[in-house]
């Protein structure tokens, strides 16, 4: 399960395990809509069917960049001092009203 705060985000979401779900994030249909991984140079959106919102996450996982509606056949680069993202459907940046500063948690 992944929150923000006491808002659940995605009750079936969760944190990354091993080298292939890390790789594949959303492109594994059986991963979660919502998949916390561990990258430090970027994502890409490559086989994507669909856009994604992304939140990139500092080491106590609080969000310190947030990127909207991230098309398919992309790439998205950030500072590598950072090496956690949530990936999401788009929407949910607006839907949970997402913004710099919140803490994301993950629980089993």
């Amino acid at each position: 399960m992944i929150k923000v705060g006491e808002c659940v985000l995605d009750s079936q979401g969760r944190l990354a395990s091993g080298f292939w779900e890390n790789a594949i994030g959303l492109l594994d249909n059986n991963n979660p809509r919502s998949l916390v991984i561990q990258t430090r140079w970027g994502i890409h959106t490559f086989f994507l069917r669909e856009a994604i919102d992304i939140a990139v996450l500092d080491r106590g996982f609080r969000i310190v960049f947030l990127k909207k509606n991230l098309s398919p056949n992309n790439f998205f680069f950030y500072p590598p001092k950072y090496y956690h993202v949530l990936e999401m459907p788009t929407g949910y940046i607006n839907k949970f009203s997402l913004k710099i500063g919140d803490k994301i948690s993950i629980h089993d």
